[in-house]
C-alpha cells in the first residue's frame, strides 16, 4: 500500500521503516461508519414486492370488509416470503462499515503540515489543551513572584 500524506503528496523517505500504522513518524487516520448494506437492502425490498404480488394474486378471494380476515392472509404471506429467504437473508449483515484510511507525514518536520494537521485536530475536538495550561500556569507563577519582590 502507498503511503502518501493527505496534506502535501510527499512520499514517505526512501527506505522509511514501516509498521501496521504506516511510516514511523507519520500519522494514520482512520475513519469509520456503519452503513446499510446494499445486498441486505435489496433483499428487504424484493421480499417486499414479492409479498405485494401475492397478496394481490389472492386478495379477490377474501371476503369483502373483513379486515382481520385480510390482515391474516397478509401476514401469512409475509411469513410465506420470509421462510424462503431465511438462508439467505441469515448470511447477510444489516449493515456494513466504510472505512477510510489517511495518512499525514510527520507535522514536525513541515509548519504547514502542523498548521493544517493541528486545524484538523481542533475541527474534530481533539486538540489537546495542556500545553494552553501550562502556559497559564508558568504566567502565574511570574506574577506571583512579581508580588513578593515588592
Amino acid at each position: 500500500m502507498d503511503h502518501i500524506c493527505a496534506i502535501t503528496g510527499a512520499l514517505p523517505k526512501e527506505g522509511a521503516a514501516l509498521t501496521d500504522t504506516g511510516p514511523v513518524g507519520w500519522i494514520r487516520i482512520t475513519i469509520e461508519r456503519q452503513v446499510p448494506n446494499p445486498q441486505y437492502v435489496e433483499l428487504q425490498q424484493l421480499k417486499a414486492s414479492m409479498v405485494a404480488q401475492q397478496f394481490a394474486s389472492i386478495e379477490d378471494q377474501l371476503p369483502s370488509g373483513d379486515e382481520t380476515a385480510r390482515q391474516m392472509a397478509y401476514r401469512s404471506v409475509e411469513l410465506q416470503v420470509s421462510a424462503v429467504f431465511a438462508a439467505l437473508e441469515a448470511n447477510l449483515e444489516e449493515f456494513t462499515m466504510q472505512e477510510e484510511i489517511a495518512y499525514i507525514s510527520p507535522p514536525e518536520q513541515d509548519e504547514d503540515v502542523l498548521e493544517s494537521f493541528n486545524e484538523i485536530r481542533d475541527a474534530l475536538g481533539l486538540m489537546d489543551d495542556n500545553s494552553d495550561e501550562d502556559e497559564d500556569e508558568d504566567e502565574d507563577e511570574d506574577e506571583e513572584g512579581e508580588g513578593e519582590d515588592t
